[in-house]
């Protein structure tokens, strides 16, 4: 009914550890003390309840929201997945897991609410960011759903997450879907060379093996478009541009035809590193760069790609 992604082997949702509340038991006196006198009519008090642990708060949110998609019924869902990432949005496990779940089965009513969690926790590993870029590329906005999966990316890299993807099954998908919505921006802008080289990239990784084999079958179809001489002089000039920052005009213009503004900014904010940094040269460092929107809109060029 509201599913429109392409399915892969679903991971489990990412489990979050129990935190022990601290002990509220002060410590033993050591001087015996008598208990105070009470009156027959005072009754006892309550004991005061403790809040729930956050493994509890996770199973309710998982019930509240299998139990709203077993209905069926589109108004019950929309209504409690609204109404639970409401109570929880400003916990990043229970508000990740809504989100995952909207993302993973495609609620586009809802898709909003995946903008409001990597708003409110832009660090986050949770897969919501990549859900958000799939959505974006099912828009053909790739460009917009590049910024996303390589943030997505870059977060995983520095958090030194990309040695640990065999152990890390949440984050492993999470970098697998980034990759497979990065590689398209630049080969949709003519750099397929570039893009085949994001895609053997992925090949180093952990990664699944059905995401390695689409990837291996992408690399393929890129080779094939390079057979064609129209294809081959575009990736020609993208190639002496990654080396000299030559053809600039030419493909920043490019970029911004076609719909590619962020990749129009990496192509001007690359060739000034040309002019500025002596020795300068494009390596695979330059995927995980990210424009930055505030530093653009204020000229401040020196730091628009970072």
């Amino acid at each position: 009914m509201f599913n429109f992604f392409k399915k892969k082997p679903q991971p489990e949702k990412p489990s979050v550890p129990v935190i022990p509340a601290l002990s509220e038991t002060p410590a033993p006196s050591t001087t015996p003390t008598l208990p105070e006198k009470t009156s027959a009519l005072e009754k006892p008090a309550s004991p005061a309840m403790s809040p729930p642990s956050e493994a509890e708060i996770m199973d309710a949110v998982a019930k509240a929201v299998k139990g709203a998609f077993q209905t069926q019924n589109p108004e019950i869902i929309l209504k409690v997945l609204k109404e639970t990432y409401a109570a929880h949005c400003e916990s990043e496990g229970p508000a990740g897991w809504i989100v995952g779940a909207i993302g993973e089965r495609g609620v586009v009513p809802l898709f909003d609410l995946l903008a409001d969690f990597v708003n409110r926790f832009p660090q986050s590993l949770y897969s919501a960011r990549v859900l958000l870029a799939d959505f974006m590329a099912s828009r053909d906005d790739f460009d917009e759903a590049a910024f996303h999966a390589r943030f997505y990316l870059r977060l995983a890299r520095d958090g030194g997450k990309f040695p640990q993807l065999g152990q890390l099954r949440i984050i492993k998908d999470g970098v697998s879907r980034a990759l497979a919505l990065l590689f398209p921006a630049y080969a949709l802008v003519g750099a397929k060379s570039y893009a085949q080289r994001v895609l053997r990239f992925a090949g180093t990784l952990d990664l699944d093996a059905d995401w390695k084999e689409d990837f291996e079958k992408q690399i393929a179809g890129l080779e094939l478009e390079l057979a064609d001489p129209a294809v081959k002089a575009l990736d020609d000039k993208w190639e002496a541009f990654f080396k000299s920052a030559s053809n600039v005009t030419e493909l920043y213009k490019l970029c911004g035809e076609k719909g590619f503004p962020m990749m129009a900014d990496r192509v001007d904010l690359i060739e000034g590193f040309f002019r500025t940094r002596r020795g300068y040269t494009v390596d695979a460092e330059e995927m995980f760069l990210l424009v930055t929107k505030f530093a653009m809109e204020n000229g401040d060029t020196a730091n628009a790609l970072v």
